[in-house]
């Protein structure tokens, strides 16, 4: 424990950032479940719907990066 206290970094993120992922991953979630709604009722899957998950899930990565590149520079 000790050890752990002195050589570990304490980070803390921006509460907007955090705030922005969160918002990203709720809009993703009711997204798929209003796809998942539709798909179980009508039998299909459009194209729209897909490209709109991937969409979303591009700009969860792009804030989990954002994270990341942060760290990085922290241990410089």
């Amino acid at each position: 424990m000790r050890i752990a206290f002195f050589e570990t970094l304490i980070v803390k993120f921006n509460t907007e950032n955090m705030q922005e992922l969160l918002r990203l991953v709720r809009n993703i979630s009711n997204n798929i479940n209003q796809i998942a709604v539709r798909v179980n009722s009508t039998d299909k899957v459009y194209v729209d719907d897909m490209e709109q998950i991937k969409d979303g899930v591009e700009k969860i990565w792009q804030q989990l990066r954002f994270f990341r590149s942060q760290l990085q520079q922290l241990k410089r």
